[in-house]
């Protein structure tokens, strides 16, 4: 008589739990394989967008824009495709999506100009001037801007006042820390924390390392000891718990 071949209910639950138990060992080497590649895409990313400003101040005098109130524009949309009509095309038809990191949890499928976005350092508006003031001799007097409660604002980096750019970061990995956007990068960080709706922050999401796009065109995956290396320290902000922003 011949032997039936067919798998026992006993042999399939024991197949079953054998590949449960291979799947939970590999999910978290996808998961790690999946957020390096996240990490490797942000820094390609950040470096379209720091070449994509220097090749702007090359043709606009040595002027990285941050912020100008006169035509109400924030740095990004001198360089993205269809920016709500803020030219008549932009400059340097960067797509929307270059100037977002693909690994941010929270996503936003439009762009509105602040927020969803990589955040460029701001300092004169909302930032701690004292850093940058005490170190103007050694790293540059690069920074002018004019922010109040009225009248107009603006700021601009000077790439060609610029004396350490290999060092002074301008392009980071961004998050909104409270309100209605929670969790959304936002369009500047600051070296302290603010004290209004959103506070801007520099987010530390691939492994605990914040990627920064620097003044000369590099980008580097920082953690927190290294943030506060630059010449303009990120180091005055404090810890959120439901984010890995840099302390």
């Amino acid at each position: 008589m011949r032997k039936s071949s067919a798998f026992t209910l006993i042999e399939l639950l024991v197949v079953i739990a054998i590949i449960a138990i291979l799947a939970s060992m590999l999910l978290p080497a996808l998961n790690q394989a999946r957020q390096r590649a996240f990490a490797a895409n942000c820094q390609a990313n950040q470096r379209s967008v720091i070449q994509g400003l220097l090749f702007y101040a090359d043709d606009a005098k040595g002027i990285i824009p941050f912020w100008n109130n006169y035509d109400n524009y924030t740095w990004s949309m001198f360089l993205v495709r269809n920016n709500w009509g803020a030219r008549p095309g932009a400059f340097y038809e960067l797509p929307y999506k270059t100037i977002t990191c693909p690994g941010m949890p929270r996503q936003v499928s439009t762009y509105n100009s602040a927020t969803g976005m990589y955040g460029m350092l701001h300092l004169t508006g909302d930032g701690d001037m004292t850093a940058y003031n005490a170190r103007k001799a050694e790293i540059g007097n690069f920074i002018l801007g004019q922010w109040g409660s009225t009248g107009s604002k603006y700021e601009y980096f000077l790439t060609g006042r610029m004396k350490k750019p290999s060092s002074i970061g301008l392009i980071f990995d961004s998050v909104l820390v409270t309100g209605t956007n929670q969790g959304l990068g936002y369009s500047f960080v600051t070296n302290k924390k603010l004290d209004w709706a959103g506070n801007p922050a520099v987010y530390r999401l691939h492994g605990s390392r914040a990627n920064v796009a620097f003044a000369d065109g590099h980008v580097s995956s920082l953690d927190a000891p290294g943030l506060g290396q630059l010449a303009i320290p990120m180091d005055g902000v404090t810890v959120d718990s439901g984010y890995a922003w840099y302390k």
